[in-house]
Formats: structure tokens, C-alpha cells, sequence
């Protein structure tokens, strides 16, 4: 289980009429302290109203990681960044990710 962690809002394009295809995420993390520095950024999908997210893939990330890739469609996309580890401290920059539309469904 996660120590700490934070999550972001639902991410669509548009009206969330459209389903996304996310192949690319630069993440904008920091770690600090004496432990094991890395997290996870763990990607989870939703495609319709209502209906409850999924986890697509967990990636692990360190202060090093320039790119993963979870290559993930869906109609809302969400973040999830964390750590394990009790004493390891990291704040979160900004977030960058490819994302293309992806037809109707």
C-alpha cells in the first residue's frame, strides 16, 4: 500500500465525447530524504460515465525518469503518484503528457 500519494481529476479532451489515446507522460517529480528514492505513477482509465476507474499499468518512476509510455485509450484518464517508502519526501512539477484524440466509440 501506498505511504502518500495524490491523484488527479479526470483528464478528457473536449466534452469527453472522444476517446484519447495517451502514449507519452513526462512526469515532474522530485524525491528527497534517505530511503529508496522512487515512486509509482500509476495510470487509470474510465470510458463511460459511472462507471468505476481502472487501473491500466503501474510504472515506476526516480528523479531520472524523462519518459515512460503507457500507451493507454480511453475517454478520462487519470494520475496517480506515490511512494512506499515512510521517509522519502517529493513534491510534483508539472505533468506533460502526449495525448491525440482517438474516434468515437
Amino acid at each position: 500500500a501506498l505511504t502518500s500519494y495524490i491523484e488527479s481529476s479526470d483528464i478528457d479532451i473536449g466534452d469527453g465525447e472522444d476517446f484519447m489515446f495517451m502514449s507519452r507522460v513526462i512526469p515532474d517529480v522530485k524525491f528527497s530524504g534517505s530511503g529508496t528514492l522512487t515512486g509509482d505513477l500509476t495510470c487509470k482509465k474510465r470510458n463511460f460515465p459511472g462507471e468505476s476507474l481502472s487501473t491500466h499499468k503501474t510504472l515506476a518512476i526516480t528523479d531520472t525518469t524523462k519518459q515512460v509510455f503507457p500507451r493507454m485509450r480511453s475517454r478520462q484518464a487519470v494520475f496517480r503518484f506515490g511512494s512506499n517508502a515512510a521517509d522519502v519526501g517529493w513534491r510534483l512539477g508539472h505533468l506533460r503528457a502526449d495525448i491525440q484524440p482517438d474516434g468515437k466509440r
